[in-house]
């Protein structure tokens, strides 16, 4: 196998003649850098994506104790308790409920000079 590759490579070198070596490195270091840049892009990609997931799930355990925190805010006792307390409200009894009918009904007219 030895013989067959330096065959081929003093074939190639009469095809190219002095020229092909030097063509040959370049094109090698070339590919190599190449090579390398794609790997350093493809790791800072990857960081980028793991940086990303971690905001992603922090967000998202921020959103969750958001909506916690709404649904406590919103809890239908603690406005009634608040509006107890603060405001000294509290929920219509039967003698401030009047029927539609009442509400319908017109009033006294006021009079005209």
């Amino acid at each position: 196998m030895g013989a067959a590759v330096s065959a081929l490579l003093h074939g190639l070198r009469d095809f190219g003649g002095r020229w092909f070596t030097p063509v040959a490195l370049v094109i090698i270091l070339m590919l190599a850098v190449g090579v390398f840049k794609a790997k350093t892009d493809a790791a800072a990609a990857r960081k980028r994506i793991g940086d990303l997931e971690a905001t992603v799930a922090a967000q998202r355990d921020e959103a969750r104790g958001l909506a916690a925190e709404v649904q406590y805010l919103e809890s239908p006792r603690r406005v009634e308790a608040l509006a107890r307390r603060e405001l000294a409200m509290a929920p219509a009894t039967r003698d401030q409920k009047k029927p539609v009918a009442a509400l319908a009904a017109p009033g006294p007219q006021a009079q005209r000079p």
